[in-house]
């Protein structure tokens, strides 16, 4: 009957009270802007910004020497093989890795170690490594993602998400919005690490089409750092160094949503992950292998694959575990995101609604370095660093 329609209504409004009540009380601060100019030598790219963190150089090298200690003596050849053949082997991108060296005066092995963090340790792909179950905090590996798609009431797209990297406070000040230049033209912004030459979080900026990109870690069992590794000497990109290729490839084209949707299902990588793609008033939650996909969920489309019946059909969202199977009970970040998705409503939807969702536990926790939120249509790219 209506009364206990009504009860399920007040239920569900006090569930939402509490969870926006229960927001973690940290500090949120505006990450600063710092121009990368691709038309630069390679080496000289990021010179601007890292001389502007160069005093913090004392603290990266305290927070690194703690995560080399964390990487098993067997990698070392790995790591060295790669710095022998830097150029050959990432490009550009290995000339842009040598110049960050130059100018902050780090040794050239930490910056690489740095840029195959994801292969590494994993950003988030272990068991653990959030701290919204019983399970305790890894120190040194990097907690997890959470990442949305999702039309507003006009139709426009919208696109969130956290990255738990789970970074000493001190570090997270290292954060930065990196704007990408060429002929004098900004063709897309990401959300920066300082010596991390790969993009985690991004916007394309294009006539034909703005897009937005995020990466997030796929659980995936095991252990599978050799074979990440040996796949970067056969070609594979790194997954952040694949977001930024992308990123510029796609803003070129035609129709850069598809393009970067391309790019991110059949480019090889290094490690599983889930690319989530937005633009052209559509949205994808790639799930990749190494050497394919293994499933695509879109938002006009939807997935040939089981999809949570609670997830209304405005929006998409991905953590870190396939969505056709259910989350660990450690870590469910999934089940109250889709709660607090389906309490704002499509009608209700902003930067800001979606800033609070992202703001919210266990969606955001002690892990949460940074949130994204973009809105597509009028360019809009914010990165909030967060203080626990």
């Amino acid at each position: 009957g209506i009364g206990s329609k009504m009860k399920g209504v007040l239920c569900v409004f006090s569930l939402f009270l509490i969870l926006f009540s229960s927001c973690h009380g940290g500090k949120t601060v505006p990450a600063k802007e710092h121009v990368i100019d691709l038309d630069l030598p390679a080496e000289q790219r990021w010179n601007e910004v890292a001389n502007y963190y160069k005093s913090y150089v004392p603290i990266i090298e305290e927070y690194f020497d703690s995560m080399v200690k964390e990487i098993p003596s067997f990698l070392v050849e790995f790591v060295e093989g790669i710095v022998a053949d830097l150029d050959g082997l990432l490009g550009e991108y290995g000339k842009e890795m040598k110049g960050i060296s130059k100018t902050l005066g780090l040794n050239l092995g930490t910056i690489v170690i740095l840029n195959f963090s994801y292969e590494l340790e994993r950003f988030g792909g272990t068991k653990g490594s959030n701290n919204t179950g019983p399970l305790p905090p890894l120190q040194f590996n990097p907690g997890a993602c959470t990442s949305i798609v999702a039309r507003d009431r006009f139709n426009e797209i919208l696109h969130g998400r956290n990255l738990d990297w789970n970074l000493p406070e001190n570090m997270r000040q290292l954060t930065f919005v990196g704007v990408f230049k060429k002929n004098g033209k900004v063709i897309y912004k990401g959300a920066c690490f300082m010596g991390f030459v790969g993009v985690l979080t991004g916007m394309g900026i294009s006539p034909s089409g703005n897009i937005g990109i995020s990466l997030n870690a796929r659980d995936r069992g095991g252990s599978p750092i050799i074979n990440s590794l040996q796949a970067i000497f056969e070609g594979g990109y790194s997954p952040s160094h694949l977001v930024r290729h992308a990123l510029e490839s796609a803003t070129l084209s035609k129709n850069p949503y598809q393009s970067a949707a391309y790019i991110l299902s059949t480019f090889p990588v290094t490690a599983p992950v889930y690319y989530i793609v937005s633009g052209s008033g559509d949205g994808a939650v790639l799930s990749r292998d190494r050497n394919r996909v293994v499933d695509r969920w879109t938002l006009k489309g939807g997935s040939p694959k089981h999809v949570d019946p609670n997830i209304q059909k405005w929006y998409i969202l991905e953590t870190n575990y396939d969505h056709w199977k259910p989350v660990p009970s450690w870590d469910n970040r999934r089940g109250p995101a889709i709660q607090l998705m389906n309490q704002v409503g499509s009608v209700n939807l902003t930067t800001n609604t979606l800033l609070d969702v992202l703001g919210t536990w266990p969606v955001n926790n002690n892990h949460t370095s940074y949130s994204t939120v973009m809105y597509l249509k009028i360019k809009s790219f914010e990165v909030y660093i967060r203080y626990q």
